[in-house]
């Protein structure tokens, strides 16, 4: 027999299978809080894991569009088109931008229209004190779109979960804080590392954060291209590497890697003691010491007596690198 769990389980393994690499820094990820979050979560350095019951949750959000513009649609006086349009960043080399819900037309005026679904409790924050105030994260998403499709405003709707009651609210644009977003997103491309929005783990914004143990402690990004400090952002949404000359790396091949990886230092939250063309050496907080180099250099650190070496296939296997033993093993 059927049951719940077995749905979630579905739900839960076809998420993992997909493998989390989605490369496009959204408007929806340019917003967020903490800077470093959306460098890191850019760079796929992490995969989010969800609850299966979660996962479904998210899909009702989405469902809900087609249902939402079938009854605004109804009532004769607005409708919605260019519905899940991509609209690039200038100057981000294809790598940023937004996804529109839609345009709306509304009074005659072109809006940027954009859909959430909500709980009740969020749902009574917006009706108090509005998208700006209770939801930063979903205004800066707005003001990214209307920079983008030269509107002046965006139609924003909301649909109680709880209740099925809908609310509409419309914002207006607001140049400075597209700019500053629009800014930030093109240094994250070329490489800016973000910052922490807290230092503390424990921090609101932190605690329930998915890449908490990687930003605060010493769990290992995934080894792939676009954690490594070989791989540069290029036109074209594409991503070129340095050991090989600067040449196009393959799409198939970016969630992969190869041999020659190493870690961006910033990803890993130790000390970095030194490094040279193709190691970085690192001290853990209790004064342990590893370097992180090449297969194809490994071992050739000379000058250290029993050094650790450890690959980034290695790193990533063992999860967290204070688990590594002084010989180096996980």
């Amino acid at each position: 027999m059927i049951t719940p769990e077995d749905v979630y389980a579905a739900k839960e393994k076809a998420h993992t299978e997909d493998g989390g690499f989605y490369r496009w820094l959204g408007a929806s990820l340019i917003g967020h809080p903490c800077s470093r979050y959306v460098a890191l979560k850019f760079r796929c350095a992490f995969h989010d894991q969800f609850s299966g019951q979660l996962l479904r949750i998210f899909e009702v959000g989405h469902d809900a569009e087609d249902r939402i513009i079938r009854d605004m649609h109804a009532t004769g006086k607005v409708y919605i088109g260019d519905q899940q349009k991509m609209i690039d960043l200038p100057g981000a080399k294809g790598h940023a931008g937004v996804t529109l819900d839609g345009i709306a037309m509304v009074d005659s005026e072109r809006m940027v229209w954009e859909c959430k679904t909500a709980n009740d409790d969020t749902f009574k924050k917006f009706e108090k004190q509005g998208v700006k105030a209770a939801k930063p994260q979903y205004y800066a998403q707005v003001q990214v779109g209307m920079m983008l499709t030269n509107l002046k405003n965006a139609l924003h709707t909301t649909e109680n979960k709880n209740t099925s009651a809908l609310r509409f609210e419309v914002i207006p644009y607001n140049h400075e804080v597209a700019e500053n977003l629009a800014s930030l997103a093109r240094r994250i491309v070329e490489g800016f590392e973000g910052q922490r929005c807290n230092d503390r783990p424990d921090w609101y914004e932190c605690k329930w954060c998915p890449a908490n143990k990687m930003c605060h402690g010493s769990a290992i990004p995934r080894k792939h291209c676009l954690t490594c400090c070989h791989s540069t952002a290029v036109d074209g949404g594409k991503w070129a590497c340095r050991i090989f000359g600067d040449a196009v790396i393959p799409d198939e091949n970016l969630p992969v890697g190869c041999d020659d990886h190493l870690y961006l230092p910033w990803m890993l939250n130790f000390y970095m003691r030194g490094y040279g063309e193709y190691w970085v050496e690192y001290e853990l907080p209790g004064g342990e010491r590893f370097y992180n180099l090449p297969v194809s250099s490994f071992p050739k650190i000379t000058g250290v007596d029993n050094p650790v070496l450890l690959t980034s296939e290695m790193m990533e296997q063992a999860g967290d690198v204070t688990r590594i033993t002084a010989e180096g093993k996980a």
